[in-house]
């Protein structure tokens, strides 16, 4: 794949993460770029090389659809799983209430991975629009995940003098402000 030309930067996060997750998820990657090229056509800034790019993205997925064969789930749903797995397994490892410093091990070995897994997950989240809306708990956890993510790497930034883990992207999928937290589970009757 040729280097994304500077007019398609809004969309490097999904083709970043389709390069990373290939080896996890071939439907996963591969719906992420179709996703990253949909919002590519969509940009008006896009010049000569961001269409021609685009062109080439569309041919290779074209190919790649044929390479995946017969989906064993809905596409969404695969790409829902994993956001949804990588989230909770980010969450289960954050320490919220604890400050970044270079002594605590945390911060150097574990926070960095935690802060690119909610990267992630918001990524593949806001990928998801594609199929449809999200609904209000994919909403809140596409909410939680990227303002974790951004405040974590900010952190560490700052704690650590480390480079930026993760970009300063912003979800384009969804319009609809999340609520604050996922609603409760609906009680049984």
């Amino acid at each position: 794949m040729q280097p994304l030309p500077e007019s398609l930067s809004p969309i490097r996060a999904y083709v970043d993460r389709a390069r990373e997750l290939k080896s996890v998820s071939a439907v996963v990657s591969h719906q992420l770029r179709v996703h990253a090229a949909a919002v590519g056509l969509a940009l008006r800034s896009r010049d000569a090389a961001g269409t021609r790019w685009l062109m080439g993205i569309l041919d290779e997925l074209e190919k790649e659809r044929g390479a995946l064969g017969p989906p064993e789930a809905p596409a969404g749903a695969t790409l829902r799983a994993l956001a949804i797995d990588i989230y909770e397994r980010a969450r289960k490892l954050d320490r919220p209430d604890t400050a970044p410093t270079p002594r605590d091990r945390w911060a150097v070995l574990e926070a960095p991975r935690i802060a690119q897994g909610l990267h992630a997950s918001a990524v593949l989240l806001d990928a998801l629009t594609q199929h449809g809306p999200l609904s209000a708990t994919e909403l809140a956890v596409l909410r939680a995940a990227h303002q974790r993510s951004q405040v974590l790497s900010a952190q560490l930034v700052k704690s650590l003098s480390m480079e930026r883990l993760v970009p300063a992207w912003q979800p384009l999928g969804h319009t609809a402000q999340p609520p604050a937290s996922p609603p409760p589970p609906a009680s049984a009757p």
